[in-house]
């Protein structure tokens, strides 16, 4: 069943980031040095259980998975490449995995010279302009955590996020890399710039939540005929529904300004109810598909 149908999909949108040190690096030579060693951690709770995980990472993948303990299981893979061994040592000395848990949060963080003071309070994100290196170092993680946790994953390229089971709120970015969720109860935000974006519901998604990308396509997939309210947005893609639905009108967003006047905006977004409507739950891509499919595990 298709919404509405765009006009044909012009060629992507390509949103690179200059930061990868990795097109520096000459072709491989016999100087090249290249390390790998993986770092594990467990985190008990200490007092307070622990309820949210956070990973800022920079360069690799990133995915969560659920078990029965109250424990957060990390297991890390450092991986290293350098033009030769001495920029091998530089790497060593400037980038770490900082890995703390106090209150409740376990926070796992990359940390380097690509990192720098931000203006702003509590961004710890933001890039440094700093001078060209000829090293990369990536981590891929592997963690476990309980199944009710709150997420905030982040990383930016040289790999996806997956996340399997976890059903609390989520906070999820990337950049040049794909998103898939498994088993979402909706709540939270889903963002990535040049990946694709797969959402698999559990029965009943019970709360709010947005996922977006610019080059790729969204699949949203439930086990069971869902109640939801559904905002579907694409400028070069198909929007498509193996669910029957009523369509909802959209309301502009209205904006009152200082001066006493109003701005209205109005985005060209599809709405549906599927079945007798629900959480508001909102997909959008600049070029790709938004589909709404029934899974098949």
């Amino acid at each position: 069943m298709i919404l509405t149908r765009a006009p044909l999909r012009h060629a992507s949108i390509l949103v690179l980031l200059s930061i990868s040190p990795w097109s520096a690096l000459a072709p491989a030579a016999a100087a090249e040095v290249r390390n790998e060693r993986t770092l594990e951690r467990t985190f008990a709770p200490a007092g307070e259980a622990i309820h949210r995980l956070q990973v800022d990472n920079v360069f690799g993948s990133i995915r969560v998975r659920t078990h029965a303990s109250p424990t957060v299981v990390m297991q890390a893979r450092e991986r290293l490449v350098a033009a030769d061994e001495t920029w091998a040592e530089r790497a060593r000395a400037e980038v770490e995995l900082v890995a703390t848990e106090e209150n409740g949060v376990v926070d796992l963080f990359v940390d380097g010279p690509f990192r720098g003071p931000c203006d702003c309070e509590g961004d710890r994100s933001r890039w440094r302009r700093h001078q060209r290196v000829r090293y990369t170092v990536a981590y891929d993680f592997e963690l476990l955590v309980p199944g009710n946790l709150e997420l905030e994953l982040a990383t930016v390229n040289d790999g996806d996020i997956r996340v399997e089971g976890v059903r609390g709120e989520l906070d999820l970015r990337n950049v040049n890399g794909g998103i898939t969720v498994e088993g979402a109860l909706g709540g939270g935000r889903v963002v990535t710039v040049n990946g694709d974006v797969s959402v698999r519901f559990a029965p009943g998604p019970t709360r709010a939540a947005s996922f977006q990308t610019v080059n790729g396509d969204i699949e949203v997939l439930y086990a069971t005929a869902p109640d939801a309210d559904v905002y579907l947005k694409t400028m070069w893609g198909d929007l498509r529904s193996e669910f029957p639905f009523v369509n909802l009108a959209v309301t502009p967003e209205v904006e009152r300004r200082d001066d006493g006047r109003f701005l209205i905006r109005s985005e060209q977004w599809s709405a549906v109810r599927l079945g007798t409507g629900g959480p508001r739950l909102s997909f959008e891509t600049l070029n790709g598909d938004v589909v709404l499919a029934r899974s098949s595990g």
